[in-house]
Parts: C-alpha cells; structure tokens; sequence
C-alpha cells in the first residue's frame, strides 16, 4: 500500500503518466525500469541511483518498486525517505514496512534483507548530507553498507552534483559504501529526450498532437527549454502552461509564482531546523530580486 501511494503521489501533477526515463548503468544505456531490474541479476550488493534534482530518480524507484510488487515472485523493494528520518538503518526499514521493531521483527526483516527478498532503497542521502557533519555521514554511511553484509541488496539514491561538486562529501560516501576494489555500480538517471517530454504533453494536454504545440510554445520562451528536460519541472511546466504569454521572452510572473508554490510543497516545514514557509519565500524573492539586478540568466 505504501508503494502504491508513494507512486500515485510521484505521477499526481502529470495525471498519473509514468515516462520511463532513459538511465546509463556502467557503460550501457537503457530504461530506468530495465536498468535496475538487470542490476538485480548483477553480483552487487549496492547501487547508487543519481541524478540532477527533479530528474524523477524517486518517481523511477517508486514505479519500478511497484512493478516488482505486482509480481507473483521476486524482490520486494521497499522505500525509505532518509530527509527526516532517525534511528539506526534498521529501525528505518522497521518504520517504512510497519514490522515491529522487537526482536523477532528485526530478525525477520534481517532475514527476508540477507536472502534478497526485500531491498531496502533508501532515497534522498543528499538531503540527509546536509543535516549533520561529515563525521557523522561517514558514520551513517557505513550503517547503510552495513545492512547488506550477510548478504543481500540495497539502493542508495542521491543527486549527483554532489559527488561531482563536493569532492569530500563525494569520498566520504564512496568510502563508506566500498564493497570491493571499485565500490558500487552507479546508475544514472538522464534528462528526458524531447520525444519523451512531447508524450507527456500529449497525455497532460488530453490529446496527441497537442503536445507538439505546447512543446513549441515552450520553445518560444526561451528559459523553459532547459526546465522540462527534468520531470518534476516539466510537470509544473504542463500545469502552468496556458498562463504565458507565448510571446514573451520571458514567462510571465504568474508562472513563477506557481513554481515557488509547488517548491514549497516538496519541502517540509515542522522539523526544528528547516525554515517556515514564511522565511523560504522571502528568500527566493530577494534571491529573484538579486539576480534581476545582476542581470543574470538563472
């Protein structure tokens, strides 16, 4: 059930439309659900999902999970948002499958982990980067690794700028994953080709055919083109599409308050370190405000 529902919130804004999006696992190209299907069949024990923010690597973890437990037999992936989580990895598992962390239960799930019928996938480690000191990360990390030495399989999903932008965050999660000479396989979620977001437009705009036309108008306007390459920004791009001008070089503001709405949304407010939703818009205001003075293409 809890697949089910991490799936339909993930495909809310696009009505429910899943586009399989292209990924490299090693040096091989192939689907999203494909890749991490033959990563299963691999002799890994871990696999690093990365991608841009908003490339829909949660999205790709959901559907495939569901998929897999739609099956009469094979590994049942379970999803674990580390952002906000607490406890040791286990305890984690314990709270995403609502087995009761007691004794009997953490030997089940232990179990059911080492024998490779359940695949913890715990998605959004940058987040949780962010929150503690690298001391600590390298400590959590090991934890996460740790799960999987009697055997078994584990996801770790996380956008990749941080390990081509932070070079000791990028060691200390690749140290703290090593199984091996070389460390986990990555899989690597790519943007979306300009046939895959035409589909999506056709599905969201109710008709084929009608998805080259939008497609077009976001042509016309011209800081949308590298926004739809990503599925959480093409969906809020779909959604707000009939509000532009398709004559302006730039959207109208209308737009923009949209976006800053649904950035709201995929944040959380309530947890002791994070901003209000008060403090984060008038952050990105006096961050808009910068860069129009600057003269910034941002």
């Amino acid at each position: 059930e809890r697949v089910q529902e991490a799936r339909e919130s993930r495909l809310r804004e696009v009505e429910g439309y899943f586009i399989d999006p292209d990924v490299t696992l090693g040096q091989q190209k192939r689907s999203g659900v494909e890749g991490l299907t033959v990563w299963t069949m691999m002799g890994s024990s871990m696999l690093l999902v990365l991608g841009q923010f908003g490339s829909g690597k949660s999205t790709l973890l959901a559907e495939w999970a569901h998929r897999c437990w739609q099956r009469d037999e094979g590994p049942r992936p379970v999803i674990i948002h580390l952002t906000g989580a607490t406890g040791d990895p286990w305890s984690m598992l314990h709270a995403a499958t609502s087995v009761p962390d007691t004794p009997v239960g953490r030997v089940a799930l232990e179990l059911l982990v080492a024998r490779g019928h359940v695949i913890p996938c715990f998605d959004g480690l940058d987040e949780m980067a962010t929150r503690i000191s690298t001391t600590d990360l390298s400590a959590r990390v090991e934890a996460l690794a740790a799960m999987v030495d009697e055997g078994g399989r584990m996801i770790i999903a996380a956008r990749d700028h941080y390990f081509d932008s932070d070079e000791l965050l990028g060691k200390v999660v690749r140290t703290g994953l090593a199984r091996g000479a070389h460390g986990p396989p990555e899989l690597m979620v790519r943007p979306l080709r300009e046939e895959q977001i035409r589909q999506v437009l056709d599905h969201v705009c109710g008709s084929e055919g009608s998805g080259a036309a939008a497609l077009r108008k976001i042509h016309r306007i011209y800081d949308l083109r590298d926004l739809v390459t990503r599925p959480l920004l093409l969906a809020m791009v779909a959604q707000t599409l009939d509000s532009i001008d398709p004559d302006a070089r730039v959207g109208t503001a209308d737009i923009y308050e949209t976006y800053l709405q649904r950035w709201l949304e995929h944040t959380h407010e309530g947890e002791a370190e994070a901003f209000s939703d008060a403090q984060k818009q008038a952050f990105a205001e006096a961050l808009a405000e910068q860069l129009w003075r600057l003269g910034e293409t941002a």
